[in-house]
């Protein structure tokens, strides 16, 4: 009798833990669409179509491939971290691109973006036969991409027109202490410095760090992928003709994906896009143009992101799948 209550046990936590993931997500499904509506209830949807044209196809394209070159440099600094955490164990870039790829994916059509990490840390560890250090690598991989966001925001955000940023609903008058710019960018350096030297001697960061050298690549790295995040973003300007200065793109991108964390929504669903055409429409853009760089920047997302569903559907990545070529195998 008692053994038949213990296996009925946990059975109903996996029952209620399933209804609670279940009423999590449709809890930021409802969230997304009620402001994805509530952003295009005031907007006249057919001049915002009438901007969609084929000629932005190009742009569309250039933009798509600066995002892809943007997200296999951090599969670099994963790279770079994985390696410190795992001595003597070597891939090729081209696995770290593949899965972050696929990680890019999940994290898309997923109802949260742990979800990619999650998905690198099953693969990667499967390989590697490390959990514990396979999981280090994705997590200071993220947390060095954060401390970067922090930086690039603090720089872009010094640099940034004191009117512009007095324009922006909410948090106009906030963000006109420049010194507040300073802080926010320091942060991002202590973080780093904090995870790099102490990481062996906090407790919850045990194993967490390998030392500050890898970090601080990873931190590097990271710049340069939000400079290149917000350069994806201004190719997409160029192609609707917005007259918005490149540091805007980097302040408003970095912005936007800071409060896009926020696990309140599908994938960012909503929060980004609205956040896009506030940021635009506080550098005077035509709200049927803001609305359009949203959409359009959703569209490479959910290009991007299908790559990666393709390169998971063919069975790139898997230990078990025969077509790992050897260029992916460990060296």
């Amino acid at each position: 009798m008692p053994s038949e209550i213990s296996s009925v046990q946990p059975k109903t936590r996996s029952a209620r833990a399933r209804y609670r993931s279940l009423t999590r997500f449709t809890a930021r499904f409802g969230v997304s669409v009620l402001l994805v509506w509530l952003l295009f209830k005031s907007i006249p949807v057919l001049d915002v179509l009438d901007l969609l044209k084929p000629k932005l196809i190009p742009f569309v394209v250039a933009s798509l491939l600066m995002y892809l070159v943007a997200q296999a440099l951090c599969a670099l600094k994963w790279k770079i971290i994985a390696e410190s955490l795992l001595p003597g164990i070597r891939y090729g870039l081209g696995l770290y691109v593949i899965l972050y790829y696929i990680g890019m994916f999940f994290s898309m059509f997923l109802p949260t973006t742990v979800g990619g990490d999650v998905a690198r840390v099953w693969y990667f560890s499967a390989r590697t036969g490390k959990v514990k250090e396979s999981a280090a690598s994705v997590f200071l991989e993220r947390a060095t991409g954060g401390f970067g966001l922090l930086s690039v925001l603090g720089v872009a955000y010094l640099l940034t027109d004191a009117e512009v940023l007095a324009s922006l609903p909410l948090v106009g008058g906030l963000l006109q202490n420049k010194a507040m710019a300073v802080l926010v960018g320091m942060l991002g350096v202590v973080g780093v410095l904090v995870f790099g030297l102490l990481g062996k001697r906090l407790r919850w960061l045990e194993g967490m760090s390998g030392s500050l050298a890898p970090l601080l690549w990873a931190y590097a790295f990271s710049l340069v992928f939000y400079a290149g995040f917000g350069f994806a973003h201004y190719l997409l300007g160029v192609g609707l003709g917005l007259h918005v200065g490149f540091l805007y793109y980097v302040f408003f991108v970095a912005l936007v994906s800071l409060v896009s964390m926020l696990p309140v929504t599908v994938s960012g669903i909503g929060l980004r896009e609205g956040g896009y055409v506030l940021c635009l429409r506080a550098a005077g853009v035509p709200l049927n143009s803001a609305t359009a760089l949203s959409l359009l920047w959703l569209l490479v997302l959910l290009l991007g992101a299908s790559i990666g569903g393709i390169l998971y559907l063919a069975g790139f990545g898997r230990t078990e799948d025969g077509r790992i070529e050897s260029g992916l195998r460990q060296r």
